[in-house]
This record gives structure tokens, sequence and C-alpha cells, in this order.
């Protein structure tokens, strides 16, 4: 109870109250412990311990936030629910939601209202003790993560480190990022206004560069320089989709109604790339527009869109009828406002993945469409007109590309960054992934995708080892988004052994134990590791020499990391480069 709940005068209570109440409902879920009373904090003020004391790997943001939130005197504050949902990165908005029915002709009608919630999760990677690398390993586990969700308009996630001894050795926690998703109708339109007239961004900056899709049959690609390229040129009662100077854009000027044109082709599994520049939008930037695929002749298909303010999902459109298969949900990595953004399509199979600027935001499965076009679509929520222009479309063979590829060279490519207290990293180097341990845990970053039958292909370069060159290395693939990070550990080591490990729960199971093999280069080398993910078999080459394989059917897909531990008092840095992640072979 705050302060001022003690005092029996008329008003003494508002709104403050509630948010301090909650940053102390916060503070007991993170660190375990009840707050002092407010009479005790005002009696002695050293009775408050600040979170960050009591659990380290709280972060600071969310640490700042409940203090702020649990402040004695109500104007320090936040003065409201949304300003501390504001600070603990949450966000609350509002959008039209699924639409009922649409009509022919690239347009569709979207009623209703609806609210979203935005819960990051706020989870750095977590370390963990490795097995032993030689002879029967029994250990114990060091902790696990703690996860609080609490209902103030949105959800708070947090993964913290559990405590333990130094005992022996056992996996905790990795974090990943996924996402959730909503639906949206369409009716007709003509237009009262020309894109021209709508105005043009001050200020478009280049968005992301993706990584190139390595390999795949280019079935599309269009700079939209020839206005006789195919694709639908129609003026509706309130829009209009055509070709512009050098681009191809689509103008909503209708309320919830959604325009949208397409190539006049036919695709199964593709991946479509293209730029999208926000030309002008409502003032609140409430707005969506995107990519679609596996569009029929009726207009139902696959809606993959993002928003000017900042929000991305993905639709199926069923007999006119919208159903949102990852909800409305927000990411800073979506560039706000008159802005470009890239945005990459994966449509395979019953897989549906959607990426933005070079990192994967949201994947979700339906087998409603094998095949159809593919197309653009933009739609404003407001009064007020929506302008996307889309630029540089490709269309590539999904079959025949590489699902996802990393030289490294971006920094905002979409892998875990994060570092422990005691000088353990994982980051971006100067063109690598570099994963330094020091402290006998496995140390690992995971790629935030999601993979089913896979080949990863990638270097690993020891830079710095233990004398006796005792440590592990390599690819970790099927990794779940759980506390213990479970899933495969495929690796190798700087004296010339090599393991397949399961991770289950936080426990290691050797599947292939520790075992020599003169292909692995030694030392502070390079090698070349392929490990295959497919089905069943969990297979392991190194230096393109086959070197052992396991049967599992534990883990049927997951995200990939790279991962490196010491057996030492002395650190392990290992460089990984030039990742490709291909699809398996049936």
């Amino acid at each position: 109870a705050p302060p001022e709940q003690y005092d029996m005068g008329m008003g003494h209570t508002d709104p403050r109250s509630d948010v301090y109440s909650f940053g102390a409902t916060l503070y007991h879920a993170f660190t375990g412990r009840t707050p002092p009373t407010a009479t005790q904090r005002m009696a002695n003020p050293a009775s408050f311990i600040s979170p960050r004391r009591i659990r380290a790997d709280i972060s600071p943001r969310t640490e700042d936030a409940v203090l702020k939130g649990m402040e004695v005197a109500m104007n320090s504050r936040f003065q409201s629910a949304a300003s501390m949902a504001e600070a603990l990165g949450l966000a609350v908005h509002h959008r039209p939601t699924a639409p009922q029915q649409s009509t022919t002709g690239g347009t569709m009608i979207i009623p209703g209202a609806r609210l979203d919630t935005h819960a990051p999760a706020e989870y750095p990677s977590a370390p963990m003790k490795p097995p032993r690398k030689r002879g029967i390993g029994l250990w114990l586990g060091i902790g696990g993560g703690a996860l609080a969700c609490l209902a103030l308009a949105a959800c708070i996630v947090i993964v913290a480190l559990g405590g333990g001894g130094d005992a022996t050795p056992t996996p905790v926690a990795q974090a990943t990022a996924t996402s959730t998703a909503i639906s949206t109708p369409m009716p007709t339109l003509q237009p009262t206004n020309t894109p021209e007239s709508v105005g043009v961004p001050t200020e478009t900056p280049a968005p992301l560069q993706p990584t190139p899709i390595a390999g795949g049959n280019v079935l599309l690609e269009d700079s939209f320089d020839d206005p006789n390229s195919g694709w639908e040129e129609k003026e509706f009662d309130n829009g209009t989709v055509g070709y512009g100077d050098g681009y191809y854009y689509i103008l909503s000027a209708g309320e919830s109604l959604m325009n949208w044109g397409t190539a006049g082709q036919d695709f199964g599994d593709v991946i479509i790339d293209v730029d999208t520049i926000q030309v002008s939008a409502p003032t609140n930037n409430n707005n969506g527009y995107g990519v679609m695929c596996r569009v029929q002749e009726n207009g139902d298909g696959y809606l993959l869109r993002i928003s000017g303010d900042g929000y991305y999902s993905i639709y199926r459109i069923l007999e006119g009828a919208f159903e949102a298969l990852v909800s409305w949900t927000s990411s800073s990595v979506v560039r706000q406002g008159n802005a470009t953004n890239h945005i990459r399509a994966v449509c395979e199979g019953d897989q549906l993945t959607l990426i933005v600027n070079g990192e994967q935001l949201a994947q979700t499965t339906d087998a409603s469409f094998a095949s159809g076009d593919v197309g653009m679509s933009a739609t404003t929520y407001e009064v007020e007109a929506t302008e996307i222009r889309f630029d540089d479309v490709r269309v590539v063979s999904a079959q025949e590309a590489a699902l996802f590829s990393d030289d490294f060279s971006d920094p905002n490519s979409g892998w875990d960054v994060w570092e422990t207290g005691t000088g353990d990293v994982v980051d971006y180097g100067n063109g690598v992934y570099r994963v330094y341990e020091m402290e006998g845990y496995w140390m690992w970053g995971a790629s935030n995708h999601h993979f089913t039958d896979i080949v990863i292909d990638v270097d690993a370069t020891q830079i710095s080892a233990p004398a006796n060159n005792n440590n592990g290395y390599g690819v970790f693939c099927r990794v779940q988004p759980n506390e213990w990070g479970d899933g495969y550990a495929v690796t190798i080591s700087g004296d010339g052994f090599y393991s397949i490990q399961k991770i289950s729960q936080g426990d290691w199971t050797e599947l292939v134990e520790w075992t020599r093999s003169n292909v692995i280069n030694q030392g502070n080398a390079t090698n070349h590791i392929q490990v295959v993910c497919s089905g069943s078999r969990i297979a392991l080459f190194v230096n393109d020499q086959f070197i052992d394989e396991v049967i599992d059917a534990d883990y049927a897909s997951g995200d990939v990391s790279l991962a490196a531990t010491t057996y030492e008092d002395t650190a392990t840095e290992i460089h990984f480069d030039n990742l490709v992640i291909r699809r398996a072979n049936p």
C-alpha cells in the first residue's frame, strides 16, 4: 500500500496510488521478497533495498521503472499507468480488428476496433554450466528462469537466472523472441486524391539490408521502371493502385479499407523481398501495409504486414474473412512514420515468416493455400489517407534458396548480444560473431529464427583457449524457447575432440560421448563445421568430412545458436563467420 492510503482525508488516493502498488507487485515478483511497507520506509529509508542488489540479472531499465513507480512522494512517481508502461517498454495501441466481408476489385473493408498490447521480452541469454568433457558426469542444476506475467494493459516478461552452487554443471536458460498475430478484410473504392497530392516524405532513410538470399531461382524481379510489367492498375472509390515514376504505389483513402494489387502470376513456395516507403499516413501512423502471398482470384490468401506506428502482423484471408495468425505486435525493428522498411516474406509449405530490415519478427503455420499470386497492400485505419510506395521486388523459389545466411558484417542482423557481470560476452566483432567465456559455463547466442529440417554451415576460429585446449565450441540446433535452452549441442574442441549432446530441462545427455578425431584442426585454428538436423538425424561434419551421427526424435524444430565453453580456469574465445542455413534434403 502507498503511504497516502493511510491518510483518512478525502481525495487522498488517485491513479498514482495504483502505480505504487503495481511497482511493489513487480518488486516482489522479480526479487522474491516482499518490499518494506511505506511506513517502514519512511521510518527507516535504509530498509528499502533496490531490486538489482537482490537479483543482479534484473535489467537496469526494469529496476528504474520499479523504483520510480514506488517513490514515496506521489509527484515523483509515474503520473499514469501509460507512462509506466512506456518506461517498461510496453505499448498500448488501438487498431481495427478482423473484418467480416469483402467485395471484389482489390479492396476489403475492416470494421470494428480492438486493443493491442505488447509484451516485450527482456531476456538476455543465460550461461549454463557444461557437463564434464571427459568421463561420466553427474551434475546438479545451477538454477532456472523466472517468468512474471502481470496484468496492467500488458504482460511483462523477464527471464532471470536462479541461484545455485558451484557444484557440478548443467545448462540454464536460453532466450529467443517470438511473436503473435491478427487479420483484416476489404470493400471497393475510388480515389479523390492522386498519390502526388498526398505529399512526399521529408525523410526516407535507407532500410537495414537483410542478408542476401543464397542460391534460389529468381521467379520475378521488378524495379517498376516499366509501367507495362504486368502489375494491376486500378482506381477505387477511395484509393488507387498503380505505377508511379519507378515505383508501384497503393493509396488507401477510406477508413478501414484495404487496397491491393497483384503481379498476375502464380507461385508455390517463394521468398518475396521488397522495399516499402511510407509517403503519407494519418498523423498517428495508424495503418497497415506489406506483402501478400498465395493470393487467390477472389482476394483470399496470406497478408504479412507492418504499420507506420511500428507494428507487424500475419493474417489469413479465407472467403473474405480475416483471421489473425499473428496478431498486431509492436517492434522497434519497424521504422515508424514516413520511412523505408525492407520486408521479406517467406511462404514455404505451411510456414509463413515475416522478416523486416533483416530481423525475423513473426512465424506461423497454415495450410489453407498451397499456391497463388503475390501482391502488395495498404490500409488506413483513420479518415486520413495512407500512401505506400513499393520498389525493387524480388521473388525467389524457396525450395532452392538458403533459408538464412550471415557474414556478421551487419551488427544488427538479429543475433543475441549480451554479457554477464563477470566478463563473459556474446556479441558481434569486426565481421564475426564472438563468444568469449571464462567461467566454465556454456555461453551462446541465438539467431532468433525457427527452423525444422536444416543443414548449418559455419566457420569457427579459436582465438584463445586454455594451454591444454580443453574447451568446447560449435552449433546448437533445434533450441527451444524455454529457460534451459533445450535442444542438441553439436560441438568440437581445441584439443581435437567432438561430441553430440541433448539438453532436456537443463540435463545434458551424451548421445555421442567426447571422442578424438584427427580431422579437427587443433589449437588456435579454423574449423569448418557442418551440422545436419533433419528428421531424427543429428550429424556432424568437420572440414568437409563426416565425423559422426545419432538418431534422436525428441526435438523436431527450433532455433540455431553458436556456443563455446572452457573447461579450465583460462578463457576461451571463438569467432564464428560465414554462416549459411539451408534446407535439408528429405
